[in-house]
């Protein structure tokens, strides 16, 4: 942990809703669901070739696999989890939008310097918003960085958007309703925009554009960057 930008798995956390064989799913859900929305997640279904089956080392048959494939989507789609469905034709294009994403939910593009501090907005695990969490239906969630949370939380505001907000270490957490959810998007862009043109990130040069070191300067170490 710590270590990587991204983790890829094909057994996330909420795949333990779906394999649990209990008539009352409902506690064990939400503490699912609380752990899952600690993380940033992006999360994509990939179409089942029915075509192509191999029952052997599978518990479910084609049958039950795909009746699988339908409680998964519903999960998503219950609990407002945004997600894309790619085929086998697609999946080179789930890297790109897993960094598209990442770079949105962060706020800041991969070009700033590494190591470049982010303020955060508040202190970690204080609530922010207009609108009590529990009175927000239909809700929907979104991450952001806390370098730009504190503007997402006035433009909000300024724009009569009701919203809860929770602040984790590096990230807070965004609750409106799903009616709302495209106003938010369209909020964090703009305030995204803004904040990487206010402090101009600039590109390493190249090993081609960097003047050869002097041979009597001493060789610094390179500082391990830490990922966000």
């Amino acid at each position: 942990m710590g270590k990587v930008d991204f983790i890829v798995t094909d057994a996330p956390l909420l795949l333990n809703t779906i394999y649990l064989n209990s008539p009352d799913k409902t506690a064990y859900t939400k503490e699912i669901l609380d752990r899952f929305n600690k993380y940033d997640n992006f999360c994509f279904v990939v179409e089942r070739n029915t075509a192509v089956f191999e029952q052997e080392g599978r518990i479910q048959n084609l049958e039950q696999s795909i009746e699988k494939d339908n409680d998964i989507t519903k999960l998503l789609k219950d609990n407002n989890i945004y997600f894309k469905t790619y085929n086998h034709e697609s999946l080179n294009k789930v890297a790109e939008n897993a960094v598209r994403t990442h770079e949105l939910i962060t706020g800041i593009k991969k070009e700033i310097p590494i190591g470049e501090r982010i303020q955060s907005a508040k202190a970690a695990g204080d609530i922010i918003g207009n609108t009590p969490y529990k009175a927000i239906s239909d809700k929907s969630y979104l991450k952001y960085s806390n370098a730009i949370a504190s503007q997402i939380a006035d433009k909000l505001q300024q724009n009569n958007v009701a919203f809860s907000g929770r602040v984790y270490s590096n990230l807070t957490t965004f609750t409106v309703n799903k009616k709302d959810l495209d106003k938010l998007r369209s909020i964090a862009e703009n305030v995204t925009r803004n904040f990487t043109d206010r402090n101009h990130p600039q590109l390493i040069p190249s090993l081609s554009q960097q003047k050869p070191m002097q041979k009597q300067m001493t060789a610094a170490p390179l500082q391990q960057s830490r990922s966000i």
